[in-house]
């Protein structure tokens, strides 16, 4: 006995019930993937630059030893390519925070452009390079120097209001680099009203 086989009209359905989920879930995966990828590069920048002060500590003394610009110590422990301090240029995104004509701009050989003042008291973080996105918090983060912490992560001890711990409305941007090294996720993105530092690290 034969079994009854699908018509046209239902096979069509079955493609347009797959296509319509292809096309709801499969923006949501590749944009999950390349954050992932991201928060492991900003992990991987910040090693390299305490890295990178920790050999130049080695060699020339403490940060207030160096002689010229600071940011030139630092930047020979990096392997990076110059390209000067113009807004407009091969290795930070023309538009994002932290491209000023006062800062410096280098490429390093995984893509990623940083922007740097000549204390390297700021080093903005571009992940997606000169052609990546310009949204603070996603992929553009700042890195800072200090004499009491060294090298550290904007947002370090955590940007909430004491009073409620809730995030402040700022949070979404570049003071987000310390939660990403830390927590390792960009959670803040879709759910920062639902996270604190102690016991909610991620979406519920």
């Amino acid at each position: 006995m034969f079994k009854k086989a699908f018509t046209l009209a239902e096979i069509l359905i079955v493609m347009a019930i797959i296509g319509t989920v292809a096309v709801a879930t499969i923006p949501n995966l590749v944009d999950s993937y390349q954050e992932d990828k991201d928060v492991a590069k900003l992990r991987s920048v910040y090693h390299d630059l305490e890295v990178a002060y920790a050999k130049a500590v080695a060699e020339y003394g403490p940060y207030n030893q160096w002689t010229g610009n600071k940011k030139d110590v630092l930047m020979k422990y990096l392997k990076a390519s110059p390209c000067g301090n113009s807004v407009i240029n091969s290795c930070y995104p023309s538009g994002a925070v932290g491209n000023v004509k006062t800062s410096y701009k280098y490429e390093l050989e995984n893509g990623v452009g940083l922007s740097i003042n000549k204390n390297m008291t700021s080093i903005y973080v571009a992940l997606g390079g000169a052609k990546g996105k310009t949204q603070s918090g996603r992929q553009i983060f700042l890195i800072k120097y200090s004499d009491a912490n060294g090298i550290y992560p904007n947002g370090k001890g955590g940007d909430r209001n004491p009073s409620t711990g809730a995030f402040t409305s700022s949070y979404t941007g570049h003071t987000a680099t310390n939660w990403v090294i830390a927590n390792g996720n960009m959670d803040y993105l879709r759910c920062a009203d639902k996270l604190n530092w102690t016991n909610q690290t991620s979406c519920p």
